[in-house]
């Protein structure tokens, strides 16, 4: 199940205390067509990839975070690691976004 990160304070928590432990964010609009093509295809990477945590940002609702991570295309797919950014990916590529969980898993 993907959860969506509601807060800037909800986000720091989950990208500080998963050590160890792939974080992949998804910043989607409902809006957007892209976001909602590449939507169910996500949902069966956080059912394949269990030692992953997937996530969402409504870019509509948590503008704070959209703005502090530099957000300005979706989706964005951003990859954390023992509190670190890794990389991202814009657009909804999911060759691109499943090579990179595979590599930083």
């Amino acid at each position: 199940m993907i959860s969506y990160i509601n807060t800037i304070d909800e986000f720091y928590s989950i990208i500080n205390n998963n050590p160890n432990k792939l974080i992949v964010i998804d910043f989607m609009g409902t809006w957007c067509s892209p976001c909602t093509k590449i939507a169910p295809l996500y949902e069966k990477l956080a059912l394949e990839y269990k030692n992953v945590s997937f996530y969402k940002v409504d870019v509509d609702i948590n503008t704070e975070l959209v703005s502090k991570n530099n957000i300005e295309s979706m989706p964005t797919f951003q990859f954390y690691k023992n509190t670190y950014f890794l990389d991202q990916v814009i657009g909804a590529n999911i060759g691109e976004l499943t090579q990179k969980i595979m590599h930083y898993k």
